[in-house]
Parts: C-alpha cells; structure tokens; sequence
C-alpha cells in the first residue's frame, strides 16, 4: 500500500489506476486517509475510479453526491 505523500502526490489518472486495483479492505484505508486530510480535494476526481465508486455504494448502500 502506497503512503499517504505518495497517494497525494500522484497524478489524478494515476490514482484511479491505483484506486481500481485495490481489495475493499485497501479502499477503506485508503478512504479513511483522504477523509482525515485536511487539504480540500475534489471527491468527483476520486468518483471516477470505478471500484472506489463500487466500493461506496456497497459500503453505504448508496452515493449520495451534492453540489
């Protein structure tokens, strides 16, 4: 598993790539990084990994995006 410089540091494409080949037990962790950073990030660019995407709605039950 990628460290949290290394998760923040690489491209958005990248990250996708990354975040696709991930098992749910890597999702989560790497979910509760981005949600204990304090940096302001666009969550729409992280919705594009269709795995994270996946993950989310099987771990809530559903997405719920607001604007």
């Amino acid at each position: 598993m990628k460290s949290k410089d290394e998760l923040f540091n690489m491209p958005i494409v990248e990250l996708r790539q990354y975040m696709n080949s991930l098992s749910n037990p890597e999702i989560q962790e790497v979910a509760k990084i981005f949600e204990e950073d304090d940096i302001e990030r666009d969550p729409l660019e992280l919705l594009t990994a269709s795995k994270l995407f996946d993950y989310m709605k099987y771990a809530n039950g559903a997405v719920d995006i607001e604007f």
